[in-house]
């Protein structure tokens, strides 16, 4: 195992190595140029270490310091958050005492909505390492974070008082991991570890949110990202494909000529792969030691951290302008989700984004207390979005974000229909299913809407239901009922094929007798072709 030069956040977390740096990359590394860097200024950098720069959607920086504070008696590495007002920065705020211990954190990550913080804790009594990550959420009811949970010890049982053995399956574990950097659906959390089975000194490695909100095993990003040196603080862009790291391992990068240094390099993920790294090169890259990268919403923006002559301590936080390559152009999908009736807000919502064309979940969320959702998606797709909360029909609706150069943000606020104790008006809501052309074969990326409608028949007992099946005017009004019946017919199949009791659920074909809009507009057509899920007893 590797030994650091002091068991703090720049010391293990960060950059300087008691044994010296170096490894022997491939040397066919492109080498890029360009952009304007900037130093954020002193209203936000001190005359101590600040690094590991961390910015959500909405452009709030979170980022870490070794400054004194009144809550600390003496120098240690904690968590701070600043705004950006116009062209000035606010007075950083020193975050919660839940967050910031006695001992060290830091090298946060930060979801989009800046509501889920991942960091890195050393020497904590439940810790396996001698760092390791852990998760904090933000509380709106409260309006503080929770106290800090390691990702796989989550009740906080003393470590010191077990045999230390480790799981390699799990995130944490004796060796050292460190700088989470969680992927913008939540999804994917990409760190640094000295764990066997790496390449070199440090690692990249990633690891998949299973279904029940555990972790999955973590994956080796592979010799495409890693080399025989150190690959450190590793930083996912909004795309969710564009992969910033600090590295040691490549001859070519400007801080080759200093022992100990790191540049930045960017990887993207192609097909089912890492795109060859590119050094950043000039101006972001020094003959010092340059880490810590974290994109603004756009990508025109990196902030990043380095020890370069001219700042105000020793690590300082800059900027990047009009960096020499881009991530994918994003999309900001936000909104409030409410009671129809009422207009109040629905917390915990479960809301899920999916491919229309594939059906493949891209993002999940549960709305705050406030109702409020945020979270990105990539350009140029198809979508159908989600909600279900208990008590009310749950929604889906279909929409489509055309190919950007720049990010957009989307707004699509969501009003739930509560389901009465009696039914006087049935409450409906539209199935988002698809058929192939002029047929009732449903097609397969029509399943997640499937369960969801099973879900919620199911979680509503005593209930009956009708499928209601409606098309345009266009072809013979014989032939449309026809083909209704039909595919009402189908969806009621599936759902009793799977495990909906026969005897809740009808099905009805209406053709084009009930049109909700104007038949002679294209527009107008697509409204009417629909299937309905309607509560009716």
């Amino acid at each position: 195992m590797q030994r650091y030069y002091y068991l703090t956040l720049i010391g293990v977390l960060g950059i300087v190595l008691l044994s010296g740096c170096g490894g022997s990359g491939s040397a066919d590394i492109a080498l890029l140029t360009g952009g304007k860097v900037e130093n954020i200024g002193e209203a936000v950098n001190s005359a101590y270490d600040d690094y590991a720069p961390a910015v959500t959607a909405n452009g709030a920086l979170f980022f870490t310091s070794r400054r004194l504070n009144p809550n600390r008696v003496d120098y240690g590495d904690d968590i701070y958050r600043v705004n950006h007002i116009g062209t000035d920065w606010e007075k950083p705020q020193y975050l919660s005492e839940s967050i910031n211990t006695p001992e060290s954190q830091g090298a946060i990550s930060v979801s989009p909505d800046g509501r889920t913080l991942y960091l890195a804790l050393c020497s904590e009594p439940d810790g396996f390492g001698a760092c390791d990550i852990y998760v904090a959420e933000w509380s709106e009811r409260g309006f503080e974070w929770s106290d800090a949970r390691n990702l796989n010890n989550p009740e906080g049982v003393d470590r010191r008082l077990m045999k230390q053995e480790d799981d390699f399956t799990q995130i944490n574990t004796t060796y050292w991991e460190s700088q989470p950097a969680i992927s913008p659906d939540g999804q994917t959390l990409y760190f640094s570890s000295d764990r066997p089975g790496g390449y070199g000194g440090t690692d990249i490695w990633m690891a998949k949110k299973n279904d029940n909100g555990t972790w999955g095993r973590p994956i080796n990003l592979g010799p495409d990202v890693n080399t025989k040196g150190h690959e450190r603080t590793p930083s996912i862009a909004f795309d969710g494909k564009t992969l910033y790291y600090a590295s040691d391992g490549y001859p070519d990068g400007e801080s080759s000529k200093a022992a100990g240094g790191f540049d930045i390099y960017v990887t993207q993920f192609r097909g089912s792969r890492w795109s060859r790294p590119m050094n950043l090169g000039y101006p972001i890259n020094s003959s010092d030691d340059d880490a810590f990268i974290s994109s603004t919403l756009s990508g025109d923006t990196l902030y990043f951290a380095s020890n370069r002559d001219g700042g105000y301590g020793a690590f300082d936080l800059y900027i990047l302008l009009d960096p020499p390559i881009l991530p994918d152009a994003v999309v900001i999908i936000k909104g409030v989700v409410t009671d129809i009736e009422t207009g109040q807000p629905l917390a915990s919502t479960p809301i899920t984004v999916e491919d229309k064309g594939t059906g493949e979940t891209v993002a999940k969320y549960q709305s705050l207390e406030s109702g409020q959702y945020l979270f990105t998606v990539p350009a140029g797709r198809e979508y159908r979005i989600s909600a279900e909360q208990r008590g009310y029909i749950f929604k889906s609706e279909f929409f489509e974000v055309p190919e950007l150069t720049t990010y957009r943000q989307v707004v699509k606020d969501i009003a739930l229909e509560p389901i009465p104790p009696v039914i006087s008006i049935p409450p409906k809501t539209n199935l988002t299913v698809l058929f192939d052309f002029d047929k009732a074969t449903l097609r397969p990326e029509s399943k997640p809407e499937l369960e969801r409608a099973i879900r919620f028949i199911l979680q509503n007992p005593g209930r009956k239901f009708e499928i209601s099946a409606h098309t345009d005017a266009l072809g013979t009004e014989e032939y449309n009922l026809d083909l209704s019946e039909r595919r009402a017919a189908a969806i009621r199949e599936y759902l009793v094929e799977h495990g909906v009791p026969a005897d809740i659920i009808i099905s009805k074909g209406y053709g084009e007798s009930q049109p909700i809009a104007d038949n002679n507009t294209p527009q107008g057509r697509q409204l009417n072709r629909r299937v309905e899920l309607t509560v009716i007893e």
